[in-house]
């Protein structure tokens, strides 16, 4: 009977002791109907050079597949493919048209983690590279992996999604563990064009983040663009997030960012764009307020271009910001922001935004045309309210702006409205 219980033993030590190789599949769906009004399809047309002019409805959806695979010796991999429903940067009705389907690949890297020593990690591949000053905020100047090129022309590895043109960069990413109070990040990606080249982007970047007390976190940027026209632009950023007691109930939060180079031969680049707020946290909700600014093109008669560019995804107000439903204004602009939300019960929250937006500059063609005599875009407020499922959610959201300016002028309408329902399931 010992021979055999020492024989068990024995067996169970080999077994633990081989490689084992995990692999799991996930993924998301999710199915929005947008009916939005026609001055936001008007005021499409004349700042993206899309087509409408009448209110509209229609589906737009997304699917994703990921397969998460952990190798022996700390390595891992990653392939995450998606399908959006649009062609040729125009939305159509999810599903439609199945000929003309195209699938993405969103991430597809191999991870190892513990490179030459434990506090160093390696990714290579789509690499996700983004950087958020807080976790629940948007990325003010860098999500590669979603959003629009650096400069134009950039056109084999991207997806179209919605009136837009989107990278799916490939790289490599480095991350650093150089104390239990600092880390630093490293990364190059690269988008390449198939045609003449004069579309093709690199990145190099540099992120540094650790806290100055228990309660302050900074983050030191630097980043480098090159592509276009022989363009060659660097943004240096610098931001802080502070909390103002041990309770954590007050943050105060900024970031600041200057860029300059040159977009092409003769043209120069010198742009700065900061934001900047304070946020209240409460046991059932929170109270935000803020100030964003974007720096606009020069007059053309200087020879420059001021204009701040950045690989943003900032999409907090649905007509002004999202690419997917409004304008997509994300540079040539300040406002004035407020948010809040309160959540009465544990799976609802209720959220209203509120901001006034004005161009930096008046916005021009690319000859130098003015599009519009006027600046103030006006007053949008957006209701959401959402409801949390066991492995999805249910959302409605509306959003209105009002008394612009300048779609008074391009659309012939004063206000515009949009509202959206929308679903989305995990598994």
């Amino acid at each position: 009977m010992t021979w055999l219980l020492l024989a068990l033993l024995q067996q169970d030590k080999v077994t633990a002791s081989e490689p084992v190789l995990r692999a799991t599949i996930s993924g998301g769906l999710e199915f929005d109907f947008v009916s939005r009004d026609g001055a936001i399809q008007r005021s499409r047309s004349v700042l993206n050079g899309t087509v409408g002019g009448s209110t509209e409805q229609l589906w737009i959806g997304w699917a994703t597949v990921r397969l998460d695979v952990d190798l022996p010796e700390d390595i891992s991999a990653v392939l995450e493919i998606g399908h959006w429903s649009t062609d040729d940067e125009a939305d159509l009705p999810f599903g439609s048209n199945p000929e003309s389907t195209d699938i993405f690949p969103l991430e597809a890297y191999v991870e190892v983690a513990g490179l030459f020593v434990p506090t160093l990690h390696f990714r290579a591949g789509i690499v996700p590279l983004g950087y958020r000053l807080r976790p629940y905020g948007e990325a003010f100047f860098l999500d590669v992996n979603d959003s629009e090129p650096f400069y134009t022309g950039a056109s084999t590895f991207v997806r179209n999604t919605a009136d837009r043109t989107v990278l799916t960069p490939a790289g490599v990413h480095l991350r650093w563990t150089i104390a239990d109070f600092m880390g630093a990040e490293f990364f190059w990606a690269h988008t390449k064009d198939g045609s003449a080249g004069t579309g093709d982007e690199n990145l190099f970047g540099a992120l540094l983040n650790g806290l100055l007390s228990p309660n302050v976190s900074f983050d030191l940027a630097i980043a480098l663009v090159t592509g276009g026209d022989r363009g060659r632009v660097a943004t240096v950023g610098l931001g802080i997030d502070a909390y103002l007691s041990q309770t954590r109930w007050l943050e105060l939060f900024g970031e600041v960012y200057g860029q300059f180079g040159r977009l092409a031969p003769g043209v120069g680049k010198a742009a700065w764009a900061l934001a900047a707020g304070s946020r209240a946290h409460g046991s059932s909700g929170w109270l935000e307020l803020a100030f964003a600014f974007r720096s606009g093109d020069a007059d053309p008669e200087d020879g420059s271009d001021g204009g701040f560019q950045s690989y943003e995804s900032v999409a907090q107000f649905a007509i002004v910001e999202s690419a997917m439903y409004g304008l997509d204004v994300d540079t040539n602009v300040w406002s004035v922001r407020g948010a809040g939300a309160l959540r009465p019960r544990a799976r609802l929250e209720l959220r209203l935004d509120a901001a006034y937006f004005r161009f930096h500059r008046y916005v021009r063609t690319a000859a130098g045309d003015r599009l519009s005599s006027e600046k103030q875009l006006g007053v949008e407020i957006d209701a959401t309210a959402s409801w949390e499922l066991a492995s999805g959610a249910v959302r409605l959201r509306g959003a209105f702006l009002l008394g612009s300016d300048f779609l008074s002028d391009v659309a012939d309408a004063r206000t515009a409205w949009m509202v959206a329902p929308e679903i989305s399931v995990n598994f």
